[in-house]
């Protein structure tokens, strides 16, 4: 079945153009598409059955239905090329606006990055490693067990890549769940909410060489959220945004440096970006972890990753999140995503010429060290005369053309999907 799916298609949008930089040398900015192919079916495998009504939005596109739209289409996607096809996968969303469940990350794949097939995501239920992991972090918090059954789960803004391990050509997918209980259950004869923190979450990988068949295997965790403020945290109110966590361990992204080495950047909204190196050939942290706690940042930081940026130094609530590295001539360039989630999520961009930071803006303002807001606006909300708009443009993924010097971003937007050709960037 072939889906064909709204892509707005915009040339030459913007420009990466840093202090000192001139725009001699950039790329082409167009995009070709290949001629129409014969429609084809995924792969088929036994644990998913691929969905027979289509993938319409249209019912809840307008500005009144908003509150329908975090679960349609696509959000936060990834996209990396695997075995002929660009491979994307996303945070849960549903599938036609139909919530009764397709498993979990759903995704897309195409050869053409215009039309796109739906394909199975890597499970139907959270592993089992998440509540394990969970509840035996709350033993040594001298907390209680949550029990599985009342666990609630959010999946969310994975990251996938093409890696070579062993020889062997695999997609690797790190991804986000979230749990939405709270630390701290308050007196246990009563319902009433006693100030504390929500959960944490967590990140975890699987592995594939049959996407088109949604054949996974998980790999089990990778990181969760750290806080730098020991085991004796109490939230005074529920409007003290200072946070207990100094990492939140969700929007992952993942990187090889030119020199082979492989790293984890994640972060939202708490104090910034932690950057985890992990092994090559397992994906997982090169370090031992230890407990998710310590009475200090550096403490913390040593064991949890290097903070390579944050908005505003200080900060333990920042409206930003959703990182995306890549390498190019002979620099780091780290998307971003700024502001609230609904009108006035933008994207923005800094760089640096060492993995570890700092990433500078265009004016040279240091993003490592929280300097304060970041510039360029890569993109941003918008309406024309007589539109009704985009809004929550961010959260993106940037990925090369295969086999070309042509860059794409596809970010999240509400209900739509889009794909938007980028220019090189700079040298």
């Amino acid at each position: 079945m072939r889906l064909k799916y709204i892509l707005i298609i915009i040339i030459s949008l913007f420009a990466l153009s840093f202090a000192g930089c001139s725009d001699d040398g950039l790329g082409p900015t167009g995009i070709t598409t290949k001629p129409d192919e014969p429609d084809e079916e995924p792969d088929t495998h036994p644990d998913f059955t691929i969905p027979t009504y289509p993938d319409d939005y249209s019912a809840i596109a307008s500005w009144d239905n908003r509150d329908e739209w975090n679960l349609a289409n696509v959000h936060d996607p990834s996209v990396a090329y695997y075995n002929g096809y660009y491979y994307m996968y996303a945070t849960d969303a549903s599938y036609g606006n139909a919530h009764e469940g397709h498993g979990h990350f759903q995704g897309k794949r195409s050869s053409d990055l215009v039309n796109w097939d739906w394909v199975g995501g890597p499970f139907y239920e959270a592993p089992s490693w998440v509540a394990d992991s969970l509840n035996a972090i709350r033993s040594r918090m001298d907390l209680a067990p949550i029990a599985n059954d009342d666990i609630v789960y959010g999946y969310w803004a994975p990251v996938v890549r093409r890696v070579n391990v062993g020889g062997q050509e695999k997609l690797r997918m790190y991804y986000s769940i979230v749990i939405h209980n709270y630390i701290k259950t308050g007196n246990p004869t009563s319902d009433a909410f006693d100030g504390s923190w929500t959960e944490r979450a967590f990140i975890g990988m699987c592995e594939s060489t049959d996407p088109a068949g949604a054949v996974w295997e998980d790999k089990g965790f990778v990181t969760t959220s750290s806080s730098d403020r020991g085991l004796n945290y109490s939230r005074a109110n529920t409007n003290d945004w200072s946070g207990y966590f100094y990492y939140n361990a969700i929007d992952p992204t993942y990187i090889v440096s030119p020199e082979g080495d492989h790293y984890l950047i994640h972060g939202s909204w708490h104090s910034g970006f932690a950057l985890l190196q992990v092994d090559p050939t397992t994906g997982k942290p090169l370090n031992t972890l230890g407990n998710p706690w310590a009475d200090n940042a550096a403490e913390l930081t040593a064991r949890y990753g290097v903070r390579i940026g944050t908005r505003t130094a200080g900060s333990r609530w920042q409206g930003s999140e959703a990182p995306e590295v890549i390498y190019k001539d002979g620099y780091y360039y780290l998307f971003l995503a700024y502001d609230g989630l609904d009108v006035p999520y933008n994207t923005r961009v800094v760089r640096s010429t060492n993995i570890e930071g700092p990433y500078l803006d265009i004016n040279g303002r240091n993003f490592t060290n929280g300097d304060g807001d970041t510039y360029p606006i890569v993109t941003h909300p918008y309406k024309f005369n007589l539109s009704y708009g985009w809004v929550g443009i961010a959260h993106c993924c940037v990925f090369q053309k295969e086999n070309t010097d042509e860059w794409f971003t596809c970010r999240r937007d509400d209900c739509l999907q889009t794909l938007v050709a980028m220019p090189t960037p700079m040298p």
